[in-house]
């Protein structure tokens, strides 16, 4: 019963992640009215200026957190001010062009990621140490 809790708790964890990923997709699909990739690649930047504040320039993490939620909201709206609406107001626009154009502003964020930052895994402190068992489940901070 342990190995199967911990089992479940090892999945729940990233899935809620994912779950919260694929739920901005929803919302900006649903008001964009076309499949916005290039969201995808404002949460591996959002990831990345973490890592940046915290590890390379030592911001405390909470404070790192509220500036990446605010920076990636200023990014992405810029992302929809100057391309986005560009493409929408063009009569020719339809969703393939709008799948291609966020393919391409997708790529766009991920190589200027690489050619900044590299292809090696990147750790990012925890805000506890230890881990919390719970009914025989580890759930370590990194989790």
């Amino acid at each position: 019963m342990e190995i199967f809790l911990q089992l479940l708790v090892s999945v729940l964890i990233p899935a809620t992640v994912f779950g919260l990923v694929a739920l901005g997709f929803t919302l900006v699909a649903s008001v964009c009215r076309f499949l916005p990739l290039a969201h995808g690649g404002l949460v591996l930047a959002a990831g990345y200026g973490f890592y940046a504040l915290t590890v390379v320039e030592r911001v405390p993490l909470m404070l790192a957190g509220v500036l990446v939620i605010l920076g990636t909201a200023v990014v992405g709206g810029l992302i929809n001010l100057v391309i986005y609406e560009r493409f929408r107001t063009n009569r020719s626009f339809n969703a393939v062009v709008a799948l291609i154009v966020s393919v391409a502003v997708m790529m766009l964020i991920e190589n200027i990621l690489l050619l900044l930052f590299g292809s090696q895994t990147k750790i990012i402190p925890t805000l506890l140490e230890g881990s919390l068992v719970w009914g025989g489940a580890q759930i370590t901070t990194q989790e």
